[in-house]
Parts: C-alpha cells; structure tokens; sequence
C-alpha cells in the first residue's frame, strides 16, 4: 500500500535551492534512508513529509489511512515537564487517562486519590486502554526509563533521546519517520531499536550518520546532491557501490565532452572565414556541450594545523571523583593522556560520560581529585 507520493517537490530554505524536481514514493515496506551533506534539505524533507513544513512547488499526497510518527533530532519539552508528562502527551482520551493514571499511582493514596483511580480504571476497562498501558510499559522496560517521575531537563541527552524514542513508539503508526535516531545512544540501545524496527511491520524513513545502522535497516537511500535526489535500491553498502560507478560514468561523460569542447574551441577560433558554413548551429552546439558539464564538486577545506613539540605526558587526572544527586559516577578515577591517544569513552546513558567530558576539559570542576 501506498502512504506517501511525492511529485515535482521543489523546495528552498533561507534564498538557497535545496532540491529541484523531487518525485518518489513510500509504501508500507518501505525502510528509507536519506542521505547527503550538512544542509542540503535532509530534515527539511522529513518536515516535508510529516507535514511540519509546506512545500515551496510540488504535490505531496498522503493516504488516509497514514499514521505518522516523529522523532525530531532535538526534543523540544518545557522546564518543568516530567518524563512521565512528556512521553504521555497527546491529546487522545486513551493517553489522557493513561497520563493521569499514571500520575496518581506515583502520588500518595488518599481518599480522594485512590477514588479517583477506582473511577479511572472503570474508564480505562471501557475503552480497553490496558493494551496501549501494557505496550508503554515494555517500551520504558525495554529502554532502561524506570522512573516516570524526574524533570526532563534534569535527563543526560541519551535519558532524553530515550524518552523521545519511546514517546515516537506508543502512537499506532504505520510511518516512523526519524531524524538522528541513534544520536546519544549508548551501543545496547542502538542494538535494541535496530531489532525492533526490524520486527515491526511499519515504513520507516530516517536520516542518520551512522552507516552501520543504515545498512542493516534500509533497503533504499536516497541521495541529496547538489540540488538533485538520487535513488538506490537496496542497503548503504550498495549505495556506496553504485554512488562509485555513476561517479565514474560521469566523470568519463565529463571527459568526453571536454574533449569536444577543446576541438570546438580551437574551431571557433579560427575566425569567421576560417570557420566555413554552419557557423551558427555550430557555436550553439558548443554552448550546449559547456552547459552540459557537471558543477564542479566543493571540495571540504583543509585546515593546516602548525604542530608544536610537547612532552609525551599531555594531561594527567589523579583520583577524581563527581557524584550528582547522592549517586556516584566517577569514583577515585586516575589516568595519563600521552601524545597520540586515540581514547573511546562507552557506557551506558546516564552513566557519567559526558560528566567525565566536561571535568577533563575544564568545564566542570570535580567535587575531589586534580
């Protein structure tokens, strides 16, 4: 079945062309991935798609049975909302008695409360709201968010992708569509929202950074490149593969129309006697050829950096310790960073490393320790 058509799409943002002539279609099997340089249109397309933006030019037809989810890269949530508050937010009579069911099993029982909970399961039994209950309720399991009741603002940003993660899930959608899914992920996580959108009978159209995680999910990427939107059937490795080869096909089309040009040129130099007859169709054919010829690509800018002798010992961390909330994250920790390190920090989210970060940088002064 057919969710999403899209038909001569045109679209620019801030006075910049970001694509031209964009059609293309999704269907409920479809696990799509779009790529391209930092801002060439890839989120602008997703608003496009799940209707947060008009389109400049172009049709963009939606079935009615489209069911959309969105994972934005940034979750927007105010200072005071709870996770609790803003998994649980929606506007449907099933997730309002949810939310304040929810609420009220983590306040104290009074009277009134454990009234007003009696009634609420009445009303949930009548909507059959315990299936839609069950599902957020292994969806948080599942994702390691326990407590429904701290303030988001005080979440690490993997705690805070979490959320938006199960937030995006508890709808009944037929579309995920996910800008930056794996960002602030911790491994175990990635692996868990891999498997699960593989087991799940839903389209999904995503852009993210991380290839592996494209070629296991996707079976088309479309490509944004200068103004234009490629097609490849299949995962990324093939995209890498076929990416290569018309690369190479037009740099031989490239090729072949500059030497035509070089003949052209020399011709067109030659003056107006020299050149004979057919002077006009001529000269055109060779504006033509000259339009022909592909944009030459940015090149990404090489920064010199002016190297200076150091020491092998370049920073040194003797017995740190940082705790947040009565809990510990780093305990009596010592380490050498030497000249030539190539350090991955891993764990879990809300683990402490972007704590560990801050304190070896200097942002963050650490409560004991050098």
């Amino acid at each position: 079945m057919n969710l999403i058509s899209v038909k001569d799409l045109r679209q620019s943002e801030g006075g910049r062309l970001l694509f031209d002539d964009l059609t293309f279609g999704i269907d409920d099997d479809s696990r799509i991935a779009i790529v391209g340089r930092n801002g060439s249109g890839k989120s602008t397309l997703l608003k496009l798609l799940s209707g947060q933006k008009t389109a400049d030019t172009g049709d963009i037809v939606f079935n009615r049975q489209l069911r959309t989810a969105f994972l934005d890269q940034s979750p927007d949530f105010s200072a005071d909302e709870t996770v609790a508050d803003f998994i649980l937010k929606g506007d449907s009579e099933e997730i309002r008695l949810i939310r304040e069911y929810e609420s009220l099993q983590s306040s104290a029982g009074d009277e009134g409360g454990l009234n007003r909970l009696s009634e609420l399961m009445a009303e949930m039994d009548r909507l059959d709201c315990w299936t839609l209950e069950n599902r957020i309720r292994s969806l948080l399991t599942e994702l390691g968010i326990n407590d429904l009741r701290p303030k988001m603002k005080d979440l690490s940003g993997g705690m805070v992708k979490k959320a938006a993660i199960a937030r995006t899930l508890v709808p009944d959608s037929n579309l995920l569509i996910l800008d930056e899914p794996t960002n602030h992920l911790d491994i175990k996580t990635i692996n868990w929202l891999e498997k699960y959108l593989k087991s799940v009978r839903k389209a999904v159209l995503l852009v993210t950074h991380d290839r592996y995680f494209m070629d296991r999910i996707c079976n088309r990427i479309m490509e944004i490149d200068s103004e234009k939107v490629y097609s490849y059937e299949g995962n990324y490795s093939r995209f890498i593969r076929l990416k290569a080869e018309r690369a190479a096909a037009a740099e031989r089309e490239t090729d072949r129309v500059k030497n035509i040009l070089r003949n052209e040129a020399e011709w067109i130099s030659r003056g107006p006697k020299a050149r004979g007859g057919k002077d006009k169709k001529r000269k055109e054919r060779f504006f033509s050829l000259q339009n022909r010829l592909e944009p030459v690509k940015r090149e990404s800018s090489a920064f010199a950096v002016e190297a200076r002798r150091l020491g092998g010992k370049i920073l040194e961390i003797e017995n740190v310790c940082q705790s947040w909330n009565g809990i510990s994250y780093i305990s009596d920790f010592s380490f050498s960073f030497r000249v030539g390190d190539r350090i991955g920090i891993v764990g879990p989210n809300g683990s402490g490393k972007s704590t560990l970060l801050d304190i070896i940088s200097g942002r963050l002064k650490p409560e004991s320790g050098t």
